[in-house]
C-alpha cells in the first residue's frame, strides 16, 4: 500500500524535465506492483485514474488529511471563553501563503478599494496572516495599498497557540488557487473542527470548494477575482456582526478526525487484491 498524498507530477511540474522522467517512472512502479494507492483527494485520484486507465478503480483510494481530536481537545483548555467582545472582527489566515498557489493579490486589491470606499477599515475590522513564510513579498504590497491598519503580518506560533487562535477568532480564511484545483489545505479539517465561520478564496469548480460545499458552507470567493471577493467579503463581515454565518457541523467536522481517518486506512489493509503485472 503506497500512501502518495498529492500528485508526484503533473502537466507542469516537475519544471526540471530530468526530475520529472524519474517521478513518473516511481508512479509507474507504483501503478505496477502497489495493491493500493491512496490520494488525499478525489480529484488527484481522477487525475492518476486518467494517466493510467488501465488500472482497476479500487486501486485508487482517496482518504482526506485531518486532525487530531487530542490536540484539538487540548489547545481549547487554553482559550479564553470569557473574553469581551470587540467591537473589531479578527480574521485570520493561519499558515504559508504562496505567492503563486496562494497569490493574495486580488485580495489585497479588494481591500484598498473597500477601504477607499469607507465599506470596511482599520477600526472595525483585524486581518491577521499569520506565518506567511513570505512577509518580505506581503508588506511592501500591504503598504503600496495603505492597508496595513487592515492587514497583519503576524509571526510563526506554536501549533497549540495556532490552534487556539483559530478557536477564538471570528472568522478564518483560506486561500487555494485553480492551479490546485485537485488539491485541499490540509488546515481546512482543522477549521471544521474550530467551529468558526470559513470565508474561501478558491475556484468553485475545486476540490477545496467542493469539499467546503459538502460541508454546507457557501462563503466561497474566486481568489483571482477582485470583484467577486469585494462582495463575498462585505457579505461576510455583515453575517459576521448579525451572527448568521454557517459553520461545519460537529458531525462534518468529526468525519475528518484522525480516528475515523485511520480506521478508514486500516480498512485498506482488510482487502487483498493481487496487482497487474
Amino acid at each position: 500500500v503506497v500512501d502518495c498524498r498529492d500528485s508526484m507530477t503533473e502537466e507542469n511540474y516537475p519544471a526540471n524535465p530530468t526530475q520529472k522522467k524519474i517521478y513518473r517512472w516511481i508512479e509507474r512502479q507504483i501503478v505496477k506492483h502497489a495493491a493500493r494507492a491512496i490520494f488525499t483527494t478525489q480529484g488527484a485520484r481522477d487525475m492518476y485514474l486518467q494517466r493510467y486507465p488501465d488500472v482497476e478503480p479500487e486501486r485508487f483510494v482517496v482518504i482526506p488529511n485531518g486532525y487530531d481530536e487530542e490536540i484539538f481537545c487540548a489547545a481549547e483548555k487554553g482559550v479564553n471563553h470569557s473574553a469581551s467582545a470587540s467591537e473589531k472582527l479578527t480574521l485570520v489566515h493561519s499558515g504559508v501563503l504562496y505567492p503563486s498557489e496562494r497569490d493574495p493579490t486580488a485580495f489585497f486589491d479588494a481591500l484598498s478599494e473597500l477601504k477607499k470606499a469607507g465599506s470596511i477599515s482599520g477600526g472595525s475590522l483585524n486581518i491577521i496572516l499569520r506565518a506567511t513564510g513570505h512577509d518580505a513579498i506581503f508588506q511592501p504590497m500591504l503598504r503600496q495599498r495603505d492597508i496595513e491598519d487592515l492587514v497583519t503580518l503576524a509571526p510563526g506560533v506554536s501549533y497549540n497557540e495556532a490552534l487556539q487562535e483559530m478557536l477564538s477568532v471570528d472568522g478564518l480564511l483560506l486561500f487555494q488557487a485553480s492551479s490546485c484545483n485537485h488539491q485541499i489545505p490540509a488546515k481546512l479539517y482543522e477549521y471544521f473542527r474550530a467551529g468558526k465561520p470559513v470565508l474561501a478564496l478558491t475556484d468553485k469548480a475545486g476540490n477545496t470548494a467542493t469539499t467546503l460545499t459538502e460541508a454546507g458552507l457557501d462563503d466561497i470567493a474566486d481568489l483571482a477575482d477582485k470583484r467577486d471577493i469585494q462582495q463575498q467579503l462585505v457579505s461576510f463581515v455583515a453575517g459576521l456582526r448579525e451572527g448568521c454565518v454557517k459553520v461545519a457541523s460537529s458531525e462534518v467536522a468529526a468525519s475528518y478526525s484522525r480516528q475515523s481517518l485511520v480506521a478508514r486506512f486500516a480498512k485498506v489493509f482488510n482487502v487483498s487484491v493481487k496487482p497487474s503485472g
